[in-house]
C-alpha cells in the first residue's frame, strides 16, 4: 500500500537542501525547479515585471520596488518613504500567536493580526490626549502604501541587505531606508513591540503607544512571477 505525504512549499525547499540527486528531482517535478533555484540577492523590480540589478537599469524601466531573496525568504521593500508613527495602543492584550513569533517571515499574517488587535481602539501618544490616534497607525500607514510591517525576522534581513536595498532604492528614485523600524512582532510578557536599527542590525524594544520610529512597507515577493 502506498502512502502519501503533503509537503508545503518551505517544507519542500527545507527538505531539497539535504536530499539527494534523485529525491531532488522529484521535488523539482511536483513543486518546479524554479523554487529551488532561488535568484539570491537584491534586486530592482519593474511594473512589467522584469528584476534587474541596480547596474543594469534604465530609464526605459518603470519602478515598482525592491526585491530582496535570501535561502529563508522573499519579500518587497517599497519605494514610499517611512514615516514616524506610534505602532499603537498599549491597551490591546489579545492577539493572535503569529506576532509573538520571532522567527516568522509572514509579514502578511502578522501585519493582518495588529489590524484585527487595534480595530477601533484609541490611544493617545506619550499618554498625552492632545495626540490621539485610533487603531495602529504603523500598519495603516504600511497599508496606504500597499504592503505590510515587516516582521522582525524580515526587518533583520532588510538590516543585513541595507546598503545594496539603498543602492536599488536611489537608482529607482525610491527613498532610502534608516533607522529605527517598528515591526510587526511583539513581546508577549509587556506592553512593548521590537524595533530593528537598519543601519547597524541592533534590537530593542519600546512601548507601542511612543511615537519616534519608523514604518515601512513591505511585500510578498514571488520571483517566479518575474523575468530575472
Amino acid at each position: 500500500m502506498e502512502k502519501t505525504i503533503k509537503l508545503s512549499l518551505d517544507d519542500a525547499r527545507r527538505i531539497y537542501k539535504t536530499a539527494d540527486e534523485s529525491f531532488k528531482k522529484v521535488l523539482e517535478i511536483n513543486f518546479g525547479k524554479s523554487l529551488f533555484s532561488r535568484p539570491l540577492g537584491v534586486w530592482c523590480l519593474t511594473k512589467d515585471k522584469r528584476a534587474v540589478k541596480a547596474t543594469e537599469w534604465n530609464d526605459s524601466y518603470t519602478p515598482l520596488a525592491v526585491g530582496v531573496v535570501t535561502d529563508d525568504t522573499a519579500f518587497m521593500v517599497h519605494l514610499e518613504p517611512q514615516a514616524a508613527v506610534p505602532f499603537g495602543s498599549t491597551d490591546v492584550k489579545e492577539y493572535d500567536d503569529i506576532v509573538y513569533d520571532t522567527e516568522t517571515f509572514d509579514n502578511c499574517a502578522a501585519t493582518s493580526a495588529i489590524f484585527l488587535a487595534h480595530n477601533g481602539v484609541k490611544g493617545d501618544m506619550w499618554n498625552d490626549a492632545k495626540y490621539p490616534f485610533e487603531g495602529s497607525p504603523a500598519t495603516a500607514y504600511c497599508a496606504k502604501c500597499g504592503g505590510d510591517l515587516p516582521t522582525l525576522a524580515t526587518a533583520k534581513v532588510i538590516a543585513k541587505h541595507l546598503k545594496d536595498i539603498n543602492k536599488a532604492m536611489l537608482t529607482m528614485g525610491g527613498f532610502v531606508v534608516c533607522g529605527w523600524l517598528w515591526t510587526s512582532t511583539i513581546k508577549k510578557s509587556n506592553n512593548t513591540a521590537f524595533v530593528v536599527n537598519t543601519n547597524n542590525g541592533l534590537v530593542f524594544i519600546d512601548y507601542r503607544h511612543i511615537n519616534g520610529y519608523n514604518a515601512r512597507a513591505v511585500s510578498a515577493f514571488h520571483f517566479e512571477d518575474f523575468e530575472f
